[in-house]
Parts: structure tokens; C-alpha cells; sequence
């Protein structure tokens, strides 16, 4: 069952009764605070406090909605201006025209409470739903004698949307920090859970946009300009394309993310049997322990990126110049040399920032794409021309970020995929920090390879305003 879906469809049918007692609802139930838990881990502690104040005021109730997930409104009996100021001396009605809302009894049913099902993919999906749910019903709250009906339907789907895209975004920021972190078995429950919660998030977004068609035709709701998980705005049927492309290219590289992890987590975490020394070359040492391994990978890693950061400051500078401004290698442009080279700068100051990127063992067409709109940047076509391919330069934001997890922070992705060959970079700009990272991603081309494709995005993620920034992408060919 979905908890995202069309939660307003019945919202009359809050004026045909008066409020329930307070007293009936002054508790709040296991199954309230399981979502409001989950709106706290989403970085929303006020909604959840104000849910939780309401139930135990008798604001918010636990009741019978018919079909829908909640209803608001006001009162039957507080309708009527000649009875609502009568409500004290008859008993009916609150005395008020605010807004009440019941919460459908479905909740406690749906929603378990059984400690070992929490954090599982079923339930995790279930409070995600909920937590949609009230964001939505919370808008409603804020409006004047709601209706269902385009004047107060666009507004609260519009925040709900734009509420699940910016959790989906800070969700995936947070895991993406935590596939960085130290490959310990804590660290791995801790992927494993964002992983999940991602997951749910993109399924309940999903739900709304699916279950928009039917509201249009009930004159419910109006399509316009809805935001996409990319950051991007669309009508409903397009934007359900563009959030599943997001999706599953997510998916994927989460996936594969996820998979190196986890083997990392047991190549330092192996046991080691015997005493803990061993005799190598007819000297004794101590086997080293986990702390020692975990540290011996960390140094591993910190000087191949040292290696590579080296590399980078010891090449020519690329040409630089306006916004969009690019030069091309004379041996690319000529196609006369094996490994073809391609190098871009973008750079528009404020959120955008700049990219600077060399695309190196391929020919590569001109480019499509633009500076103009939220996010901009280029896509390429081309073949492949050498034995590796190689995605380097330089990542630059004009404004602080505010850290992995708040509303407004500064990410890097770089990936490139040729025949079985993956290679990622992922970096989060910590808070107070200007991003100025240099990036170099390679992968080999094997013989048989016949096909490619690289990304590099630069964005300053924003959960009210959406992505800003640049994003380029290719695909190539033997």
C-alpha cells in the first residue's frame, strides 16, 4: 500500500463531523513516532515536533478517513458562524475556523512496531510514505478552509515534491560521505540503512508523480512545473522519465559503490589466526590488526591520490576564458594521433562555479549543450582512441558549502565506464569549505571494449532551490 498517494482525495469529509475530544488523542502512538523519528534522521525536527504537539493538543487526531491516508478542515459546526461562537456552552464543535486534521487510522495498522523489522526495505518504505503524507497535510494546514481543488491542491503537491527531492538529494549526499569513510563494519550499517532510505525515497516520489494523472482528470490538480530529482523542472509525465533515469543511474552506482565497500569492510576485518606473529625471512614480526590494516589501506589511498593530484599540477595549463570557453587539442581536432585529448573550461561565478576538465585516449565530436538554465554544461559524442581513458582537472566553487547533510552543499562526481572497466570519484565539500579539488579518474580499454561512457558533475546542491551547476557527460565508440 502507498502512503504518498492522492492523501487529500476525501478532504471533505472533515467538514461532516466535529472534532474528536482531545483527551482520546492526548498519547502519541508508537506508530506516529516511528515516522516523526524518521522526519528528525531527514533533518525536519520542527514538522516533527509540530505533529507530535498537535496529537497530544487534539489538533491532530488518529481516526476513520474513508480512502484517504488524512483529511483538514475545518468542523462542520465550526463552519457556521452563528454556532461556533455557541461551542463552549453547547459542547459542539471547537469555538474555532482553524484547521484540524485526522490522520487515518491505516497508520497504526501499516506501520510496525516490531524492533526487528525496523530499517527493513518493506517498512522503511512504508514511514517514508507517511512522512510524505503530512508533509503534505501540513501545507493544508497553513492554507484557509482547504479544498480539493487546484487552488490549494498545487501549492501543498508542489512543497510535498519539492520536500521528497530535497530528502532523496541530502540522503544521497549523506551516503555518499559514508562510502568515503573507513571501511569498518559500523560504517557499513551505516551505508546499508541511507542506501535503503534512498531507495524508499525514490519509490514514494515516485508514487506522487504516478498517481497525478488521475487528480488532473478529477480537476483536482493543474500540471505545470514540478521539480525533478535532478534538479530540474518538468510537467508530470516528463518529469516521471527524468526521475527514473535519476534513479536507476543512482541505483547503479550505488550498487557498485556499496559492492567495493562491503569488500573492503571484510579484507580489513578478515581474522587472523595463530598467535599474532609470524617469522618472515627468519625474523619475527607481529601480525598487524585491524586498526593497522584499515590504516595501511587509508595510506594506500591518500598517496595513489597524492600521485594523481601531482600529476595534475605538473601538466600544461588548459586555455581558459569565457563562460563555456573551450580548446581543443590540435592532435584531437586533427584526429591524427591515437589517444585524442579534449579540454573544457565552464565557469559561470556564484553557485555555478567552475569546471575545468581534459577528456583524454578519445575523439570526441563538438559538443552539444549550453550555460543557460539551472543546470548546464555539455554532452559529447565520440570514439574511442588509446589505451586509457582518462577524466582529469579541476573543481572549483565560488561559495562556501555548508557540509555533507545540510540544505546547501558543493558535490563532485566523476565516473567513467568502459566495457567491464568502472572508475568513480565522489567528494562532498565539508561545511565552511570552497571547494578547489582536483580530480583524475582513469580506467584501462581493454582490446575488446567496443563502447564507453563518462560524467562529471559539479553542483551546488540546494534543497529549496534545487541543483545549480554543471554537468557533462559522453558516450563513445570503437
Amino acid at each position: 500500500m502507498t502512503h504518498a498517494s492522492r492523501p487529500m482525495l476525501l478532504l471533505s469529509a472533515a467538514f461532516l463531523v466535529a472534532a474528536p475530544e482531545c483527551a482520546a488523542q492526548a498519547k502519541v502512538p508508537d506508530q506516529i513516532k516511528i515516522v516523526t523519528a524518521m522526519l528528525r534522521k531527514l533533518d525536519e525536527p520542527d514538522l516533527a515536533n509540530t505533529i507530535e504537539n498537535d496529537i497530544r493538543s487534539g489538533r491532530a487526531t488518529i481516526g476513520n478517513t474513508g480512502d484517504a491516508n488524512a483529511v483538514t478542515g475545518v468542523g462542520a459546526l465550526d463552519r457556521s458562524f452563528i454556532l461556533r461562537p455557541l461551542a463552549g456552552a453547547t459542547g459542539l464543535g471547537t469555538g474555532t475556523a482553524d484547521n484540524r486534521m485526522t490522520i487515518s487510522a491505516k497508520a497504526l495498522a501499516d506501520i510496525r512496531t516490531d524492533p526487528a523489522i525496523q530499517g527493513s526495505a518493506n517498512q522503511t518504505n512504508v514511514v517514508v510514505g507517511w512522512a510524505l503524507t503530512l508533509r503534505h497535510e501540513y501545507e493544508h494546514m497553513r492554507q484557509y478552509d482547504p479544498h480539493p481543488n487546484p487552488l490549494f491542491e498545487n501549492p501543498a503537491y508542489s512543497q510535498t515534491i519539492k520536500s521528497g527531492v530535497g530528502w532523496y538529494n541530502s540522503t544521497k549526499a549523506e551516503l555518499q560521505e559514508s562510502l568515503n569513510a573507513p571501511p569498518t563494519r559500523e560504517n557499513l550499517e551505516k551505508v546499508r540503512e541511507l542506501r535503503t532510505r534512498l531507495d524508499a525515497l525514490g519509490d514514494q516520489v515516485t508514487v506522487i508523480f504516478n498517481d497525478m494523472p488521475a487528480m488532473f482528470r478529477e480537476g483536482a490538480l493543474k500540471d505545470t512545473s514540478w521539480v525533478t530529482l535532478d534538479g530540474g523542472r518538468a510537467r508530470a509525465m516528463d518529469a516521471i522519465d527524468r526521475n527514473r533515469g535519476v534513479i536507476a543511474r543512482d541505483k547503479a552506482q550505488i550498487n557498485d559503490a556499496t559492492a567495493k565497500f562491503e569488500t573492503a569492510v571484510d579484507a580489513v576485518n578478515a581474522p587472523v589466526s595463530g598467535t599474532g606473529v609470524a617469522t618472515v625471512g627468519g625474523t619475527t614480526q607481529k601480525k598487524k590488526g585491524i586498526f593497522d590494516r584499515i590504516n595501511d589501506a587509508l595510506t594506500k589511498a591518500d598517496k595513489a591520490l597524492t600521485k594523481a593530484n601531482q600529476a595534475l599540477e605538473n601538466k600544461p595549463a588548459p586555455a581558459s576564458g569565457a563562460s563555456g570557453s573551450a580548446s581543443t587539442s590540435a592532435a584531437a581536432a586533427s584526429g591524427a594521433t591515437a589517444g585524442g585529448s579534449t579540454t573544457l573550461t565552464l565557469e559561470l561565478p556564484g553557485y555555478w562555479g567552475h569546471l575545468n576538465y581534459t577528456v583524454a585516449g578519445v575523439q570526441l565530436d563538438p559538443p552539444s549543450g549550453g550555460d543557460r538554465g539551472n543546470v548546464a554544461g555539455r554532452s559529447y559524442n565520440g570514439k574511442l582512441a588509446g589505451s586509457v581513458l582518462t577524466i582529469s582537472g579541476t573543481a572549483i566553487s565560488d561559495n562556501e558549502s555548508s557540509g555533507p547533510g545540510s540544505g546547501d552543499y558543493y558535490e563532485l562526481v566523476v565516473e567513467v565506464n568502459v566495457g567491464k572497466e568502472h572508475g568513480y570519484y565522489g567528494y562532498i565539500a565539508p561545511r565552511g569549505e570552497r571547494m578547489n579539488r582536483p580530480f583524475n579518474v582513469r580506467v584501462p580499454v581493454s582490446a575488446d571494449a567496443t563502447s564507453g561512457t563518462f560524467s562529471i558533475s559539479l553542483l551546488e546542491q540546494n534543497r529549496n532551490y534545487g541543483p545549480h551547476g554543471w554537468v557533462v557527460s559522453g558516450t563513445v565508440v570503437r
